[in-house]
């Protein structure tokens, strides 16, 4: 077995094990300290979305530009240390600047009616996490050209799954206080930065001393150009994916955030299949676009979608029709249940998402990759105007920031998906696509009428099977899709072969 195919199995079962932590923190931990949560979501949310300014666009460079700097005699050209300059250097621009835009944005803030209190007391750990996220993204990317995921994954994470929910912990115990707390959760991520560049250092590539000489004109054009675009590109994709926390938190409160992030990661969950066929279905569409085949694009396509939203919507289901009893479980159903339209809205997000599956992926390896940046900046721009529309104007609160999700997204995906039909003439769906809808469709109906009445675990048990049983059958009955088809009937014989 190769390096690419080990690491991708680790990658898959470190993911897989942390998306079962994640979902059991959330039922089981999170809800008994929302606000604290929500706090932490925030800080966490703010960086990343900070992070773009801070980092010049340094850490996009790696993966472009390694295959140039590649020079094991020559330590890859100090391309490591070069981007590390690059941070610091944007973070002390960013130090330096920030004291004198400081109360403009806190004015501007205020003028949107912003908690411009929250801004203030976690402005310090904002700032902070997001040059410890830089460099543990740096660290990160760069033990990827290597062909090393797994342990970076395990590390930047699989790891914060783990932290976050022993913090809300120690939290509701009262066992330390909040800044304590938070004092701990930036010391833990510094270990992960230190642990990341031992790993490389182990790894024989901690080549951190610049070789300015090969950076030649060409070369520096290319590379800045290059690293506005990541500036940009991260910056759209931070705004699109992490508004929603931040703005909750700042038009309606840390408890709000807390409540939201709890919904989100129960809808986070569905999008598990997207991730893992995105990794694999990737690198296929790259090398068939550049070879033309773009009848095998198509293909490919409409399978990834296909067979993703088969496992989507079957996580969808699963979560959607024991919505009740999972909130049941947490101790805190009066608290959460009117807040329950948060999942289904963000669901049928991520649903989109599936559907739509590699639009981002053919664009970004064609000749119009350019324009990947544009429906972007779009979703970050209207993502901005819904959620403070939704949020605050309409006052939908905490639900509203769900529903401008749900808007944004499917309009950014609209917009990829016209484009692609308009420049290369494919599209994801198929009449399986409907067929497969209308199943989902009637299996909600039939887990909504299943109420055994048995206790939230036993009602989850039995509703589940009852809901697995139906599905598989009639995905399977219908013909849906003969790759589905192959892993049930494989599954099946194994299942036979043990009971033998």
């Amino acid at each position: 077995m190769g390096l690419i195919q080990r690491q991708s199995i680790k990658y898959s079962i470190i993911s897989l094990v942390g998306i079962v932590i994640g979902f059991l923190s959330n039922i089981f931990i999170y809800p008994y300290d929302r606000a604290f949560y929500g706090v932490l979501n925030f800080i966490q949310s703010s960086a990343n979305l900070l992070f773009p300014f801070l980092s010049l666009g340094a850490y996009a460079l790696i993966i472009r530009f390694f295959p140039e700097f590649k020079s094991e005699k020559k330590g890859h050209h100090g391309l490591l240390g070069l981007v590390c300059l690059v941070a610091i250097a944007g973070a002390s621009i960013w130090l330096l600047i920030y004291p004198f835009i400081r109360p403009y944005l806190l004015q501007f803030a205020s003028y949107l009616s912003f908690d411009t209190d929250i801004l203030a007391n976690y402005e310090i750990y904002i700032f902070l996490l997001a040059v410890v996220l830089l460099f543990s993204l740096i660290f990160s990317n760069y033990a990827s050209v290597f062909g090393r995921i797994a342990i970076p994954r395990l590390l930047t994470d699989f790891s914060i799954k783990l932290l976050f929910p022993v913090l809300v912990f120690f939290s509701y115990q009262s066992w330390f206080n909040q800044k304590m707390l938070l004092n701990g959760m930036l010391f833990f991520y510094v270990g992960i930065v230190v642990l990341l560049a031992l790993y490389i250092l182990k790894l024989g590539q901690f080549k951190i001393i610049p070789d300015f000489k090969f950076i030649s004109s060409s070369r520096f054009h290319a590379m800045r150009v290059y690293a506005l675009y990541g500036i940009l590109s991260a910056l759209g994709s931070m705004m699109a994916q992490r508004l929603d926390n931040i703005m909750v938190t700042l038009l309606v409160s840390e408890e709000g955030n807390g409540i939201y992030s709890i919904f989100a990661n129960m809808a986070n969950t569905i999008q598990f299949p997207l991730l893992a066929l995105v990794g694999i279905g990737g690198p296929i569409i790259a090398e068939k676009i550049k070879s033309g085949d773009w009848e095998g694009v198509k293909t490919l396509y409409q399978k990834t979608s296909l067979n993703g939203l088969i496992a989507s919507i079957f996580l969808f289901l699963g979560i959607g029709c024991n919505l009740d009893d999972l909130l049941k479980l947490t101790g805190n159903y009066e608290a959460l249940a009117p807040f329950k339209l948060i999942f289904f809205c963000l669901g049928f997000a991520k649903l989109i998402d599936m559907a739509t599956s590699l639009n981002t992926q053919i664009i970004l390896y064609s000749p119009f990759y350019r324009f990947d940046l544009l429906p972007l900046m779009f979703l970050a721009i209207v993502n901005i105007i819904n959620n403070y529309l939704f949020i605050h104007l309409l006052g939908y609160g905490v639900t509203g920031a769900a529903i401008a999700t749900l808007l944004s997204i499917f309009l950014y995906n609209l917009i990829k998906l016209i484009f692609i039909q308009w420049k290369f003439n494919i599209q994801p769906f198929t009449k399986a696509t409907l067929w497969l809808l209308l199943i989902g469709v009637v299996t909600y109906g039939v887990g909504h009428i299943i109420q055994p009445n048995l206790g939230a675990i036993p009602d989850i048990l039995f509703r589940s099977v009852i809901l697995t049983a139906f599905y598989v059958s009639l995905v399977l009955y219908l013909h849906i899709s003969d790759e589905f088809k192959v892993v049930v009937s494989n599954y099946w014989e194994k299942v036979k072969k043990y009971f033998k």
